[in-house]
């Protein structure tokens, strides 16, 4: 008699999400209109019920942040990343430039770091190497 097959939990349940906080990021935003929607309600009872927007909510936070005030675009490789300008220019103190495509990092030190237009930026090459970045191959030590 052959074995009950294995159900394995780990490819078929939700998954965390990539990025920490992005998803409580979302929920506060539809938490946020949707009390303001209950508030408008109960000032005005007679008034037809009106769908929630996100998008007000998205346009007031994208406004406080040049960057959209989303967890992704302010991190988006998590702690000490930052995203590059359209000009590939960075933060001040981010030193790292990262290559997302290859996702190679050039520090200072690198031969190449001046040729190097940066997707990302890290505040260290342990930050880099944290984000799953790696030293081009002719640097690696």
């Amino acid at each position: 008699m052959a074995p009950a097959p294995i159900h394995h939990r780990e490819y078929t349940d939700a998954h965390a999400p990539t990025l920490p906080g992005a998803e409580s990021a979302a929920a506060e935003a539809v938490d946020t209109a949707a009390e303001g929607a209950q508030e408008d309600r109960a000032e005005n009872p007679d008034a037809a019920p009106s769908p929630v927007e996100s998008t007000t909510v998205a346009q007031d936070s994208a406004a406080a942040s040049p960057l959209g005030g989303h967890l992704a675009a302010e991190q988006p490789y998590g702690e000490g990343s930052a995203a590059a300008g359209a000009d590939g220019s960075g933060p001040d103190g981010y030193t790292v430039k990262g290559n997302a495509d290859t996702m190679t990092y050039h520090d200072e030190d690198s031969p190449s770091y001046d040729e190097v237009k940066a997707d990302v930026w890290f505040i260290s090459s342990a930050h880099a190497e944290a984000a799953g970045f790696r030293p081009p191959r002719r640097n690696r030590r």
